[in-house]
């Protein structure tokens, strides 16, 4: 397990193929952020959906295709609940692929004490 502090700190345990790994500092803010973002995109969701389910005999049935846009934000919502975290460590680290070895894992969670904590998973 190695603990790091600045981005490059995270690219050089990316590059030793660590596979856990305890993000500290200021990176944390960046992941609480897309964190907040997603439940904005839970409720938005979830809001499309009772909406159009409300709507639809005010609307004789045009307010289904919002419902529709909701269940599937939704189900992209929760199928991709890596994105949170795999989007900005794309952006501040090497790129995509690192991102997409962070949303194979899956595996990212919160410390009580402000940390955060990634598993990653690596490709033969």
């Amino acid at each position: 397990m190695v603990t790091v502090s600045t981005l490059k700190e995270l690219q050089d345990a990316i590059d030793a193929r660590e596979t856990q790994i305890v993000i500290t500092g200021e990176i944390v803010n960046v992941f609480l952020k897309h964190r907040k973002a997603r439940r904005f995109f839970v409720i938005l969701t979830m809001s499309l959906v009772l909406l159009g389910v409300v709507l639809t005999p005010l609307t004789d049935g045009y307010a289904m295709i919002g419902c529709a846009v909701g269940i599937i934000g939704g189900i992209l919502t929760f199928a991709f609940k890596g994105f949170p975290f795999a989007v900005p460590f794309a952006f501040r680290t090497a790129g995509v692929s690192n991102a997409m070895q962070v949303l194979k894992s899956g595996k990212a969670w919160f410390n009580p004490d402000g940390s955060l904590s990634a598993v990653l998973k690596y490709k033969a």
